[in-house]
């Protein structure tokens, strides 16, 4: 034999032996990297990091809380600013009410005083509380309380000072001394207050001392002091009363203006 054999040599790759003794076939590796022809699969999608997630919420309510009690405070800030203000501003002077307290006359009665030439007129008047509240006329001297009278000569006030009043006792009631014996009190016609109920009317008497000066400048000198004569008493009251329209009672308290007229006292 030559150099060259008559068989013929197969350029296919040889069968390797493996370990086992058996023929592995060597075949083509897939290198990695190269395209797939089967379906691509589904990207899967990462899970929330909860705690990331939770940090920020918390962090957004504080922000939030944060510029809630802010907005809280300015609101708190601008009312107690206005109140102030209000406070300080200067206010209307609230009007007179002349219609809470209307006063009718009744009729004028006279008490010869303990005193010697002393005359009191007792001038009667039905108050009637037309306000949905209870009212209360205070006794004097009173603070909030101011006498005044209306004069006929001009559109003016003057002080009303002396004028005294009580509610009216009933016939079913006695007076007592200060000694307990029944009789005429001088003090039980001078103590007030007087209370008026809501939508009541309550009969009141308002009292008005005269004593010498003013009987004599009243009747004169010629004629004698008789307080007891009626015909003298209503001298005496007109006289006293000339230039007096009405009694003006000004209550600061509720701010009611009440009105005594006294035209029918004097005829």
């Amino acid at each position: 034999m030559g150099l060259w054999s008559n068989k013929r040599v197969s350029l296919l790759p040889k069968r390797t032996l493996g370990v086992s003794g058996e023929r592995l076939s060597l075949l083509p590796v897939q290198k990695e990297g190269a395209p797939q022809t089967g379906p691509k699969p589904e990207r899967e999608i990462a899970a929330p990091k909860p705690r990331i997630r939770a940090a920020r919420s918390w962090k957004r309510i504080t922000i939030l809380s944060c510029f809630g009690v802010a907005g809280f405070g300015f609101a708190v800030a601008l009312m107690a600013g206005g109140v102030y203000w209000y406070s300080r501003s200067p206010k209307t002077p609230k009007a007179w009410n002349e219609k809470a307290i209307q006063a009718l006359y009744v009729g004028t009665k006279f008490v010869e005083e303990g005193k010697e030439n002393t005359l009191r007129a007792e001038l009667v008047f039905d108050l009637w509380n037309t306000t949905g509240y209870d009212f209360t006329l205070e006794a004097k001297p009173s603070e909030t309380m101011i006498v005044m009278q209306k004069v006929r000569s001009e559109p003016s006030l003057v002080d009303g000072l002396g004028l005294t009043w009580t509610v009216e006792h009933g016939s079913g009631t006695g007076q007592l001394h200060a000694d307990g014996i029944p009789g005429f009190s001088r003090e039980a016609f001078l103590v007030g207050p007087v209370f008026i109920p809501a939508g009541e009317a309550v009969r009141v008497d308002f009292w008005s001392e005269y004593d010498i000066f003013d009987i004599v400048a009243a009747i004169g000198n010629d004629e004698k002091i008789r307080l007891s004569d009626p015909a003298q008493q209503r001298k005496i009251l007109k006289h006293a009363l000339t230039d007096t329209d009405s009694f003006v009672l000004l209550d600061k308290k509720n701010h009611y203006r009440i009105e005594l007229p006294l035209q029918d006292a004097v005829k």
